[in-house]
């Protein structure tokens, strides 16, 4: 994200989690975001995990190595979506057979466009800002499924 790179290092990581909470770029909000980022956590305000999103701050090894360590672990990669730009990480996740989203795909996702305070230009086409976002989606089915699924007979 272009504007995140003119700011601290600490205002782009709490800006990228901010954007990640408003535009929910996964889907569903049931799809888990593990945010890595190299270094110790200089954020006291992260003491909390935001709601939908695990951050983690890597100290022993590099953010890459954790990334490739979890991706390698996991009982399921086909289920993980790793997003990088960085090439060497997505030959080795892909690899091992989980799924790779450049970040301007990621991007894409979140629909982000010019937005209040963002100097990122819109990357939403007129036919796309048609659809239903996945963040609505979620919320359409999730009222769906409380009147026909979960009604009290």
């Amino acid at each position: 994200m272009p504007h995140l790179a003119q700011q601290s290092l600490e205002d782009a990581r709490a800006n990228l989690v901010k954007w990640i909470q408003r535009q929910s770029p996964q889907g569903s909000l049931r799809n888990k975001v593990t945010l890595v980022f190299d270094g110790q956590n200089g954020l006291g305000h992260w003491s909390d995990q935001p709601i939908g999103l695990c951050i983690f701050f890597t100290t022993v090894q590099s953010a890459d190595d954790y990334i490739k360590e979890k991706v390698t672990e996991a009982k399921r990669p086909k289920s993980i979506i790793v997003v990088t730009n960085d090439r060497e990480i997505q030959y080795f996740v892909r690899a091992q057979g989980a799924n790779i989203l450049s970040v301007e795909q990621f991007l894409q996702q979140g629909k982000i466009g010019r937005t209040r305070g963002s100097n990122v230009s819109p990357s939403v086409s007129p036919e796309s800002a048609k659809k239903i976002s996945m963040r609505d989606r979620y919320k359409i089915n999730q009222e769906l499924e409380d009147l026909w699924i979960n009604k009290e007979e």
